[in-house]
């Protein structure tokens, strides 16, 4: 029976589609997807899956006037509920417009969006009858807005009029109150609506009034001028307002200011060019100063470490070979006296010296040293001083007090050159960027003089800068400082690296 009345209901349905509109059926030939503007039946599948639809299409989807018909749900092997018809407009596959649902819930009014919107009627009915009604305002589907709700029951009879919020009776109310109430809305709308036509064309008078006056000022200044420095200008020349002269007049006199403008521009950017290049010079022979220093150190550190080296491996040498000698030092004085080895002079003299130093061969033919190994030691034994005497004494003194001079002297030395060395750096600097500010000015002086060649030769020079201050004579470094000790001997001291050593 379920099955013949779904049968029953779509054959209406279809007729009904039909027969309300004139558009053509839709072509079977083609997928559904591409149905438009044409009259046809068709299985939906998203929102109201396992329903059928017929009646107009666009674009595939519902639109315009047509029936959907979804089939009731079987509870069990014996009750099946009623298939539920819905027949009205319909918008991009949805219900919207005016429509009819019939089922076990009946609803006849306005859709939006799918749902109850506006004013429409809501009933259910049981065994045939109808038990509740609501007449009234729908919004997303549920009672919002003004309504009579009636309920007619064999346990309950009941009526509600009054207003209602998302199914919720808020309070009773009767439709006149509503209508009053909804009337005073609409008045206090129409007269918001007329306050705002009445603000826009109060607007559109001011706008109106200030165009006229702003035309007229116009007007007023063509005939009378703007009273401005070029409008004064104009006139003293005995030219009218509003006329061609005059007009050209002042379009002049704004070519000659935009000519003066651009060329001031033009000036500045050059002084900006200038300005850039010249720090971009002082910028390279500062960054030239910074490395040729970095290297002369780097060149300073490496000499004295290799001279550091050299005396320390010199010293190994002497000392290496003292050890294996107890002559050596007599030796190498004698040979400084000028003495040739393997001779008869330079013998005695190796002798000489070694007994004066406390040199005494032993019987089992190897020699003591009774000095401390120093370097002044040696000199002061070399100078023929014995130790524990005076004159030894006085000799080891001399040599502290000659190295000492001899470092202090040195270190003065070096702060001078440090000085002479930076002020003879800034003065290269001022040199050279007063050459580079004579070439600018030489190259601006020919860029605004003419094509005479002779004559901005004349006027502007050659183009070359003075030669300024020198920084003076470079200090002199001491060659050795030198002093008369015991029996007129002569000390000399030098440094090596960070050795200084006297003899």
């Amino acid at each position: 029976m379920s099955r013949i009345l779904f049968a029953f209901l779509l054959a209406a349905a279809w007729l009904d589609g039909h027969a309300q509109s004139s558009l053509p059926p839709c072509p079977t030939s083609a997928p559904t997807e591409q149905w438009t503007e044409c009259v046809g039946t068709k299985k939906l599948t998203d929102k109201h899956a396992s329903a059928t639809y017929t009646g107009e299409f666009k674009n595939g989807v519902p639109e315009g006037h047509g029936t959907m018909i979804i089939p009731g749900e079987r509870y069990n092997l014996v009750y099946k509920s009623p298939p539920t018809e819905y027949v009205g407009q319909w918008r991009e596959g949805v219900r919207h417009g005016y429509g009819v649902l019939r089922g076990p819930l009946h609803y006849e009014g306005e859709w939006e969006n799918d749902l109850q919107n506006g004013w429409g009627e809501e009933s259910s009915f049981a065994l045939g009858r109808k038990i509740q009604s609501y007449v009234g305002q729908f919004k997303d589907g549920q009672r919002s807005g003004f309504g009579t709700l009636k309920i007619d029951t064999v346990f309950k009879k009941q009526t509600l009029q009054g207003l209602w919020f998302t199914n919720i009776f808020v309070g009773e109310k009767s439709e006149a109150q509503f209508r009053y109430e909804q009337d005073l809305k609409a008045q206090e709308k129409v007269r918001a609506e007329k306050r705002e036509l009445l603000t826009k064309l109060l607007s559109e008078i001011d706008a109106s009034l200030l165009q006229i006056e702003r035309e007229t000022q116009e007007r007023r200044i063509e005939i009378e001028g703007d009273g401005s420095e070029d409008d004064q200008t104009c006139k003293s020349r005995k030219l009218k307002p509003s006329t061609a002269p005059y007009k050209k007049c002042r379009l002049d006199l704004v070519a000659i200011r935009e000519a003066r403008l651009l060329k001031e521009k033009q000036l500045a950017e050059m002084r900006e060019v200038k300005r850039l290049e010249q720090a971009r010079i002082a910028q390279r022979q500062k960054e030239k100063q910074e490395q040729a220093e970095i290297e002369r150190q780097r060149l300073l550190a490496l000499q004295k470490e290799k001279a550091r080296e050299a005396a320390e491996r010199r010293d190994r040498q002497r000392e290496v070979a003292a050890a294996k000698d107890p002559f050596f030092f007599a030796k190498e004085q004698c040979k400084e006296l000028g003495f040739k080895e393997k001779t008869e002079k330079f013998g005695t003299c190796v002798l000489d010296l070694s007994k004066r130093a406390g040199f005494q061969p032993e019987a089992s033919g190897s020699n003591v040293a009774r000095s401390d190994g120093s370097p002044d030691d040696k000199t002061c034994i070399g100078y023929g001083y014995a130790i524990g005497t005076t004159g030894y004494a006085d000799c080891r003194l001399k040599l502290d007090q000659a190295r000492q001079q001899y470092e202090r002297e040195l270190t003065a030395y070096e702060v001078e050159k440090a000085e002479y060395d930076r002020r003879a750096a800034a003065i290269k600097r001022e040199n050279e960027l007063r050459a580079a500010e004579a070439l600018s000015q030489y190259g601006l002086c020919f860029a605004s003089c003419g094509t005479d060649y002779l004559a901005c030769a004349t006027r502007c020079g050659s183009g070359s800068a003075g030669v300024g201050r020198s920084a003076g004579p470079p200090p002199v470094q001491p060659s050795g400082f030198s002093t008369l000790i015991l029996n007129g001997k002569i000390i000399n001291c030098s440094r090596l690296g960070s050795i200084v050593t006297c003899n």
